[in-house]
């Protein structure tokens, strides 16, 4: 399968390369902020600049991290569309009503528990802490991730692993399986447990009959059944299955008439694509409904991996066929998905 370039759209396609080399850039600047100092903004700088500037909140803060990620809209034309129209329509004030009122965090009590390597505990995001929340924002060319926080402390329950976060009840979690909970349906097929945020919540609908969750470790079912499942209203609905989720989908998923699947066995797209195109492949041979947790996440890093080898070889030249792509795995595997040929048009 090959890309190929006609002269005359060589134009469009060097346009093309710099909005991928913007949203490249910004994804890269905001992991930098959220995976090493979240907490950089604070309440006394915001309340600072809203009063001396008399500028929004969000501006304060868009200011903030602007100056903080040595963003200078004056240096270039590039820095400039980061600072003026990604970083205002990335980021957001959360409201903590809108979460605490969520059903799972109004319903169960997690208490602080360790079994084995797994602990039970809570976490708190201090006021104007980013963290991300929800989907990507698509707007015209740009794709950016959503960054959300708070104005004041906002706490919720995690399972940590040998102290480092493994699942939790987060806002992100609960925007981001907001539409497969709406579409589960019938008898559902659940691959990964954490705090079982997502069997309650499709487990309270009328229209689902039972909701059958694999995982594998012992320790993660274990305080699960003990201390979260007795206070599932609707825990007669569920049932736990302890097996590997690609195995239990190769070989038990077609023996059982699943109506709906619903995976979510990764952290982030890095170590997801592998799975979610394992599971794919799996998926072709089943009449059941899947969905993949933060499926957009995944083909906009398998996106950008394809534009890195397609923006190559245009900057090469040389190569009067175009691109080949057939080594890549992962293209083999989802080239042919509607998503991944909407973000990427330029794939025949």
């Amino acid at each position: 399968m090959t890309l190929s370039l006609p002269p005359h759209e060589r134009a469009a396609f060097a346009a093309l390369c710099e909005t991928e080399i913007c949203n490249r850039q910004f994804f890269a600047v905001l992991a930098h902020y959220l995976s090493n100092f979240p907490r950089l903004v604070s309440s006394d700088m915001i309340a600072e600049l809203t009063r001396d500037c008399g500028v929004t909140e969000n501006e304060a803060f868009c200011a903030v991290l602007a100056a903080a990620l040595d963003l200078d809209e004056d240096r270039s034309e590039r820095e400039a569309r980061l600072v003026r129209r990604y970083l205002p329509s990335c980021l957001r004030a959360a409201d903590p009503a809108v979460y605490r009122a969520d059903p799972y965090f109004k319903n169960i009590r997690v208490p602080h528990r360790r079994i084995g390597e797994w602990l039970l505990t809570e976490e708190t995001y201090v006021p104007y802490e980013g963290f991300v929340c929800g989907h990507l924002v698509k707007a015209a060319d740009m794709i950016v991730p959503p960054v959300a926080y708070f104005t004041e402390e906002f706490s919720f329950p995690a399972v940590m692993q040998n102290g480092v976060e493994w699942m939790a009840i987060k806002p992100n979690e609960i925007e981001t399986m907001r539409a497969p909970v709406t579409r589960a349906n019938g008898h559902v097929l659940a691959a990964g447990l954490g705090l079982g945020y997502f069997a309650y919540m499709a487990a309270r609908k009328e229209n689902v009959k039972s909701v059958t969750v694999v995982e594998r470790d012992p320790s993660v079912i274990s305080l699960f059944e003990s201390e979260l499942l007795p206070q599932f209203e609707c825990h007669n609905k569920i049932r736990i299955v302890r097996a590997d989720a690609i195995d239990y989908f190769e070989y038990e998923l077609p023996k059982h008439p699943y109506d709906y699947v619903f995976a979510d066995l990764w952290h982030d797209a890095s170590d997801g694509l592998p799975l979610y195109a394992r599971l794919r492949r799996i998926e072709d041979t089943q009449k059941a409904s899947f969905d993949y947790w933060v499926e957009d996440m995944l083909l906009s890093h398998l996106h950008a991996e394809l534009f890195c080898e397609l923006e190559k070889a245009y900057r090469e030249g040389g190569r009067a066929d175009g691109i080949h792509l057939s080594d890549m795995t992962a293209v083999r595997t989802l080239l042919g998905d509607p998503a991944l040929r909407a973000m990427a048009p330029a794939l025949a």
